[in-house]
């Protein structure tokens, strides 16, 4: 017999300044997570503009994405859901720190590598490792990369 799962696509968005990353810190299950600035696809979005919404929301912040890091896939088996996420790098270009949307999100912060490190066993899930491992490597691949074969997706 065929288990059944769901197949959803996440985005997520590295924004560096000064040496530092930006984590978002939230409530899961009772205990504080880490995660980049990321969430789930919505239904006819870009993917490019699904990750510029997610940091506005979860940060306040608003960013021009500047390149892909790279595509990964991870399946959570006590979900049963099988995750494709684009993490991207992106510069802020306004919006103010914690001034968030979204009701799971305690705070918006920049971390630095020792401190990235020291929080690493608190991370939402093992997809950020690779992302962070892959931005660290110098990993850059063009935004038009990722095409739409959709012309109502454009991209805001």
């Amino acid at each position: 017999m065929k288990k059944e799962f769901e197949t959803k696509v996440s985005v997520a968005t590295i924004v560096p300044q000064d040496d530092k990353i930006l984590f978002v810190k939230e409530l899961r299950d009772e205990k504080f997570v880490y995660n980049l600035p990321a969430g789930w696809l919505e239904p006819e979005e870009h993917i490019v503009s699904g990750a510029t919404r997610e940091v506005k929301e979860e940060t306040g912040l608003e960013v021009k994405l500047d390149f892909l890091v790279g595509v990964y896939e991870y399946f959570f088996s006590e979900t049963k859901q099988h995750v494709i996420r684009f993490c991207f790098v992106g510069q802020i270009v306004g919006g103010k720190l914690n001034s968030t949307k979204d009701e799971d999100v305690i705070e918006a912060s920049f971390y630095s590598r020792q401190e990235i490190k020291d929080i690493s066993d608190h991370f939402r899930n093992p997809i950020i490792s690779e992302c962070l491992k892959d931005y660290w490597a110098g990993k850059k691949y063009p935004l038009d990369i990722v095409n739409s074969l959709n012309q109502y997706l454009v991209l805001r």
